[in-house]
């Protein structure tokens, strides 16, 4: 019993080292493993009130590994390698912070295309738990909001929820 209170004691712990991915509030309107036509729902969507541009922060401290731009899917993404070895996934972002809309323009100049696939190295985008690393919006599919995401370290889908997140 007294392993078990243990062990709940340092997951509640743990579960608070996560901040809250986004200043837009925390209303949901799409909530994890929600069925969708061919597969379940990876990710939480936070609502956005119909906005863009709210602040996008790095839920913990860690590097950029991939920024992606398409027209279709996720539209703007970032994946962040978290130091827990997770991944957090941003995705449906108006623009990037300064750095990395820098850089994705420069790749895009570059290859004079819009859709294009950046897999920064590790050293390349470090950044810290609340730091700005975009702002929400409506690129890819739907109305405007953020999904967010988590992984585990073989990229598995975690629901973003039980890591302490209050509603």
């Amino acid at each position: 019993m007294v392993l078990l209170l243990i062990a709940w004691m340092i997951s509640v712990a743990s579960a608070q080292e996560y901040f809250w991915p986004t200043d837009a509030g925390k209303v949901l309107t799409s909530s994890f493993a929600e069925s969708r036509d061919d597969r379940f729902h990876a990710g939480i969507d936070v609502k956005t009130w119909g906005q863009i541009g709210y602040k996008v922060f790095a839920v913990r401290s860690g590097y950029v590994t991939r920024i992606q731009v398409s027209p279709y899917g996720y539209g703007r993404v970032l994946y962040q390698t978290l130091d827990t070895g997770e991944t957090a996934v941003y995705a449906h972002l108006s623009r990037f912070a300064p750095a990395l809309q820098s850089a994705v323009e420069k790749k895009q100049e570059a290859r004079g295309r819009y859709s294009v696939t950046l897999l920064p190295k590790k050293e390349q985008f470090p950044v810290q738990q609340g730091e700005v690393i975009g702002y929400t919006g409506e690129s890819g599919i739907g109305y405007p909001h953020l999904h967010f995401e988590l992984r585990d370290r073989a990229s598995r889908p975690i629901n973003p929820l039980t890591k302490g997140y209050r509603l």
